[in-house]
């Protein structure tokens, strides 16, 4: 397997990824938590502004940036005007298609996350900074003493679930650059479902499925064995001074920098709803088209793609998912929490393991299963 050129590329992709993505993403989320935290005003509509990339789907979010990134797109216009002339084509770019794919998710995940650090952060008792501001420890000792080993568990949860989420990212690769240029974007859950449904070797993409679960599976034990043995940290070294007029507007300004960043391509989707396609890419850009074109909404509601149906379709697969998800979680929780027997943790982990496994690893059996079932193509599938 080692020897397949396509596998090891994917793999040594995967790993690159991997290390960036949780970096960036903990380290920002972290720094933008606090000081959302602790600065800003207008705290709501900021988590908004954040939150919204994480619930938009993964096709829009595709096609959005496919756009910003164009050789006629705003980005590369915009860095010709400040003087580059020769701008990178980012996803079309051997050496910039990853990088840019890791800051997509990045964008992407970020209010999620800085969502998770803010509850930790809220929950953490104020006589703690309090105590560490009486001892005379300042903004950064506070930071370190007392924030971060408060949300040790918080830290550890978003780790964990976004190295398995790196793991699992295909939507972007598979609508974005199809693995390339060359093997540059080539992860091993694409290069899992490239192998099966487009090369047809079935056995093939099953052997790398088991590789990947593995490795998904050591990494989960590896922390989860870290986190058993970690020593409770002394909680008595806190801090949180009041923060003065001053930093609260510098805070305001520097987040709110950052959500305009997060709702850019939202901007940039609304405003080419209401355009022409000749009128997308024309220069110079225009946010506010001069006509506001109602042909592509009529098109979606009334037109021949039924997009209606296709809620209809959606709000039935989602209501019944959510329902079945609810009642066995609810089932499982009780048991694992309420009943003692033996075995109790091993089975936990192995549930567990579950939200480790990428859907598109489950394609190849799913597809076996459900062809020797007689419901492939049916309804029921």
């Amino acid at each position: 397997m080692w020897k397949d050129e396509w596998f090891r590329a994917s793999l040594i992709n995967n790993i690159i990824f991997t290390i960036s993505f949780v970096l960036i993403l903990v380290v920002l989320s972290f720094v933008v938590a606090y000081v959302l935290n602790e600065y800003v005003v207008g705290k709501k509509l900021v988590q908004l502004g954040l939150y919204l990339p994480y619930i938009v789907n993964i096709v829009a979010i595709s096609a959005v940036w496919l756009a910003l990134f164009s050789n006629n797109g705003p980005v590369i216009g915009l860095l010709k005007k400040v003087g580059i002339e020769n701008p990178p084509v980012f996803i079309a770019d051997l050496h910039w298609a990853l990088p840019t794919i890791v800051l997509i998710c990045v964008w992407q995940n970020l209010g999620y996350t800085v969502i998770l650090f803010l509850s930790g952060m809220v929950n953490i008792p104020k006589d703690l900074y309090e105590a560490a501001a009486i001892d005379g420890a300042n903004v950064l000792q506070k930071i370190r003493y007392v924030t971060i080993p408060m949300l040790s568990g918080t830290t550890f949860f978003i780790v964990i679930t976004s190295i398995i989420n790196s793991f699992k990212v295909f939507g972007l690769i598979n609508l974005m650059t199809h693995g390339g240029p060359g093997t540059s974007t080539t992860m091993l859950v694409y290069n899992i479902y490239r192998t099966a449904f487009q090369y047809g070797k079935l056995e093939f993409a099953s052997a790398q499925g088991i590789v990947l679960l593995i490795i998904i599976f050591i990494i989960t034990w590896i922390q989860l064995e870290f986190k058993r043995k970690m020593k409770r940290l002394d909680r008595e070294d806190a801090l949180m001074n009041n923060n003065s007029r001053t930093g609260k507007i510098i805070g305001t300004i520097c987040i709110w920098i950052v959500v305009i960043l997060c709702i850019v391509p939202f901007i940039w989707m609304v405003s080419a709803s209401f355009k022409r396609e000749a009128d997308i890419f024309a220069t110079p850009f225009r946010l506010i088209p001069n006509y506001l074109n109602f042909d592509n909404f009529k098109e979606v509601l009334f037109g021949k793609y039924n997009y209606l149906l296709m809620i209809l379709n959606s709000v039935k697969v989602t209501a019944f998912s959510v329902i079945l998800a609810i009642t066995t979680s609810i089932l499982a929780g009780y048991g694992f929490a309420k009943l003692k027997f033996p075995g109790r943790d091993k089975i936990f982990l192995l549930y567990l393991a579950t939200m480790m496994i990428p859907p598109q690893l489950l394609m190849v059996p799913k597809f076996l299963m459900f062809k020797e079932m007689g419901i492939y193509n049916t309804h029921w599938h």
